[in-house]
Parts: C-alpha cells; structure tokens; sequence
C-alpha cells in the first residue's frame, strides 16, 4: 500500500523541512532555519500542530513516543531519560544545538538533522501504519 500524498501530518511535513533547512545550513546554501525553529518551540510549548486533532508532541501519548523514540536514536546527549524532565532535557539539547548550528558546527548541525529525520520517520511510519490499519478493518467489514 502506498501513502497517499493527502495522507501526509503537518508534523511529518515540518520536521522534514527542519531536515532540508539544517542540511542548506550545514552546506552553506543559507543561514536560517525557521522550520527547526518551529519544531523547538512546539515541543517546548506542547501545543497542537494542527488544530483541533493535532498531535501534542509531548503530552499526549502518540506524540511523546514519537518524540522519544526520535531522541534515543540521534542523541548523543547520554542523558537518561527522566519522564518528569523529558521536555526540558530535550528543549536544552535542541536549543544547544540550534545554537551550535547557526555558529557553523557541522557535527551538531548534522545530529540536529538526524534527529528531525529521525522524527519524520517516525511520524511516517505512524501514519502509514494507521492507514493501512484502516483499510484492513475496511475490508473486514465488508467482507
């Protein structure tokens, strides 16, 4: 089963142009990056990207293991995850990062990168799962 282009989350979309902006930074071809801006301050503020069904990235349930799973596989950090601080820790790093980018580290624009991959993917493969959940139980009802 393909996914359909319409199948496509806000939140997979964003994290993707964090992804394309980070690696321009990394290779001189420009010296902002709004999208990784943005995905910092919704994870900070933990706020819908989309009203109203969006997807809290870290208080609701689907959004933080999207979240964490993304952390555990780009982080270097070497924190341990402690849930009551989740969000703060991650902010940290992310801003820590942001910085380090935006003053010309390759290494931590790189990893900064990773983990937006990292959290599309997870968003894709969230979202493909549940269509493809959907068109089975479709099947099964009518069959």
């Amino acid at each position: 089963m393909e996914l359909d282009l319409k199948e496509v989350t806000p939140e997979s979309e964003l994290t993707l142009d964090a992804a394309l902006e980070l690696a321009e930074l990394r290779t001189g071809l420009r010296q902002d990056i709004p999208s990784f801006e943005c995905l910092i301050d919704l994870i900070r503020d933990d706020r819908p990207l989309k009203q109203p069904q969006g997807v809290t990235l870290l208080s609701d349930p689907r959004g933080f293991s999207v979240v964490r799973n993304a952390w555990v596989r780009s982080s270097k950090a070497g924190q341990p995850i402690n849930l009551n601080n989740f969000r703060e820790i991650v902010v940290g790093y992310l801003n820590g990062l942001k910085q380090s980018a935006l003053d010309g580290s390759a290494a931590d624009t790189k990893t900064a990168e990773e983990f937006c991959l990292a959290l599309n993917k997870a968003f894709l493969s969230r979202k493909y799962s549940s269509v493809e959940e959907r068109a089975y139980r479709s099947k099964n009802l009518q069959g």
